[in-house]
């Protein structure tokens, strides 16, 4: 059993734990597929399926290799039917449209991330999304100076399910891994987290439902709001709230 009272750092994922998934890559999946469709003479359905995309009814479908995987592998998929690039030309294009998206904050984010500062927790984001574009949505939504430690896939410690990245981050922090908690909306968060031998928080701010989760996770929250009580901390408001 997990002895909360001991954790001293916290590594989030980003898309689906920090930021709404649905609402932040929705219009971008439309967008790009219309794009590239346009651009490169394929038909929308068959590139839409390469995205793992229900353009018809505006979702991903389950198990799209877009939600959890890296930019990489989208490229990989998205090459198959887009004989005219190259992957790495689809990853670039992937990466700046990726970084421009505008990202939708879960609620509570920022007053959830200052309360978790002001009572010592060190804090990092470990995504498959590439680092620059990790980077831009946490500047863009103001709370990129709440973490002390940010990867993406392209950041050298490889990507989840591989535990690397949050290996990296409690090497960095001088933290043990059972003093760690990851918290992530995918099964890909928190196989790697037990793998990296730190604590598996689930979240259900992403495409998984609480089934999919349950399996991997020491504990399954609603959302990142919900760590106040978890880890018994005093909520902090933010201007506005």
């Amino acid at each position: 059993m997990t002895d909360f009272k001991k954790i001293k750092g916290i590594v989030f994922d980003k898309d689906g734990t920090l930021f709404d998934f649905s609402l932040s890559w929705t219009s971008w999946a439309t967008r790009i597929i219309t794009v590239l469709s346009k651009n490169n003479n394929v038909k929308t359905p068959k590139l839409a399926d390469a995205l793992g995309f229900d353009f018809d009814n505006n979702r991903f479908k389950n198990g799209s290799d877009f939600i959890a995987g890296t930019v990489a592998e989208t490229a990989k998929k998205i090459s198959q039917v887009i004989p005219n690039k190259s992957e790495n030309e689809l990853e670039d294009f992937l990466i700046l449209e990726a970084t421009n998206q505008r990202q939708t904050p879960v609620k509570g984010l920022e007053s959830t991330l200052l309360s978790l500062n002001r009572n010592g927790f060190l804090l990092g984001v470990a995504t498959n999304d590439a680092e620059e574009a990790a980077i831009s949505h946490l500047k863009t939504a103001k709370i990129y100076e709440h973490f002390d430690f940010v990867v993406g896939y392209d950041s050298g410690f490889g990507s989840k399910p591989d535990p690397g990245q949050i290996i990296a981050f409690c090497t960095q922090m001088s933290l043990k891994p059972n003093e760690v908690l990851m918290i992530g909306d995918s099964t890909h968060d928190l196989i790697a987290s037990i793998n990296a031998g730190t604590v598996p928080i689930g979240v259900l701010t992403g495409p998984a439902v609480k089934a999919d989760l349950k399996p991997y996770s020491s504990r399954i929250l609603n959302s990142i709001e919900d760590l106040i009580d978890l880890l018994k901390l005093k909520a902090t408001k933010t201007v506005g709230n």
